[in-house]
């Protein structure tokens, strides 16, 4: 969501806050942004210490004037639940169902229609049909087999305040793994000075920007992070503006006494281990697809070559004739194959004369 913003830039970008320019370990290294790793430094201790914490990130672009795409992010969390909710926006409203994702002890439920996207999941329509949940809203899983987009956020990560560090967001903007993959990223000096809203608050202002290079255009975020004069983290701003398109990615803290998170209707989940397991057992199933019509195609020659109606017989004939492995049942066979370890079964049965298949 962030990431996609840097490929609109091109053209000149405002000043540097200062004159200077520093390559990244430089900039790591200066004086200022020591100061600025120091307050993220309290900030973290104050937050280890509160009982719940809100950090909600806005990223928005405006065209003229006029708001276009964007997304917010809302992190709730106390030391053993968070939620995130995850919402796109258009001209400044929302648009489509949010994304809510939630960790609850050793447990994460999400949306649902994360479930045909998540590792291990196959054949995933008619798995959810096959186990009754065609309803579902919720999915639930052990939190380590969580996937993106909320594979990150359980309570830990929320209260390390990762969320808050400006080189991270940056990462995004830039839209790479590491600053360190950014050609020619340059720096300017941290400039902490007075908050123009509130005096006794300090803003920490740089900028970071990379020449043009291919098809990527040159770009800059200018980053604004507020800490109150307790040291405490209150807002950061990464902003680029360029002709008549402005950037901007806000996040805010807060430490409310009392958190309260979306409602999980668990009444309305599947597990994603049934999700999973069912989509096997579905694949063996397919896999028979071949050898079961081969056998009801050759019951249903040995039938006709004695001009009788199919039965169990000629099943069981057909089975034996083809060297098939089966179980015979009261009314036909049953095959079975294993995908993935486990199993699924074919049954191919006599009914009204005719061989008829279906999973059993």
């Amino acid at each position: 969501m962030v990431a996609s913003f840097a490929l609109v830039f091109s053209g000149s970008f405002a000043a540097k806050a200062s004159g200077e320019s520093l390559t990244l370990s430089e900039f790591q290294s200066s004086p200022g942004y020591q100061l600025l790793s120091d307050e993220a430094s309290a900030t973290a201790i104050f937050m280890s210490n509160a009982g719940a914490v809100q950090i909600t990130t806005t990223s928005s672009m405006d065209i003229s004037g006029t708001p276009a795409s964007g997304s917010i992010l809302e992190l709730k969390s106390s030391k053993t639940k968070s939620q995130a909710k995850i919402s796109n926006t258009n001209a400044g409203e929302t648009v489509g169902t949010p994304l809510i994702g939630t960790f609850d002890g050793t447990l994460f439920y999400g949306p649902v229609s994360i479930a045909s996207t998540t590792t291990g999941v196959i054949n995933y329509d008619a798995a959810i049909a096959r186990l009754n949940k065609s309803t579902a809203t919720v999915l639930a899983m052990p939190t380590t087999a969580v996937p993106n987009p909320f594979t990150k956020y359980k309570p830990a990560w929320v209260y390390s305040a990762a969320q808050l560090d400006p080189l991270a967001r940056l990462t995004e903007g830039f839209s790479t793994d590491s600053l360190s993959n950014v050609a020619g990223l340059l720096f300017s000096t941290v400039e902490p000075q007075a908050n123009a809203d509130n005096p006794s608050s300090t803003d920490y202002v740089f900028t970071a920007s990379s020449p043009a290079t291919g098809q990527t255009p040159p770009y800059e975020w200018v980053v604004t992070t507020t800490f109150n004069e307790s040291h405490v983290f209150v807002s950061q701003t990464l902003r680029a503006v360029v002709v008549d398109i402005t950037v901007n990615i806000v996040t805010e803290l807060s430490t409310p006494a009392s958190i309260e998170f979306a409602a999980v209707d668990k009444t309305q989940s599947v597990a994603l281990s049934s999700l999973v397991t069912m989509g096997r057992k579905i694949a063996a199933e397919k896999s028979l697809a071949a050898k079961a019509k081969s056998l009801a195609t050759k019951a249903t020659a040995l039938a006709k070559a004695t001009r009788k109606a199919l039965t169990v017989t000629q099943l069981k004939s057909a089975a034996k004739t083809l060297k098939l492995s089966t179980v015979a049942l009261k009314t036909g066979v049953k095959l079975t194959a294993k995908y993935q370890g486990v199993a699924g079964s074919v049954c191919v049965t006599a009914v009204k004369g005719k061989a008829v298949t279906a999973h059993c």
